[in-house]
């Protein structure tokens, strides 16, 4: 299902490795259990933030504050002010940082 997406090495079934389509190198490891549920082809390409011009990961979509995770591929929000996406993210980065995330694998 997931052979004609773009820029991409398939890795398992359901996760992939995309590359920038900016032409830069970098990679990103996408799990695609989500969009195999959906049974339908998909084509998809990621660009990096820096290809973006993307500096900060607090944004602003459809009116609300929201910021990129940690891999730069998931939004999380939304947060009424830039302020409390700020924080968040802050306290998400933190939260990292302690790599207790990873003791849930």
């Amino acid at each position: 299902m997931f052979e004609d997406i773009l820029g991409s090495d398939i890795i398992e079934d359901d996760t992939v490795i995309l590359k920038c389509a900016g032409g830069c190198g970098r990679t990103v490891v996408y799990d695609m259990t989500q969009l195999r549920k959906l049974d339908m082809d998909v084509k998809i390409t990621w660009t990096c933030p820096e290809c973006c011009g993307i500096k900060n990961p607090v944004h602003m979509y459809q009116g609300k504050w929201y910021y990129w995770d940690e891999v730069w591929a998931d939004r999380i929000g939304p947060f009424d002010t830039e302020e409390e996406a700020d924080s968040d993210c802050i306290r998400y980065a933190e939260y990292l940082d302690t790599g207790q995330c990873l003791k849930t694998f």
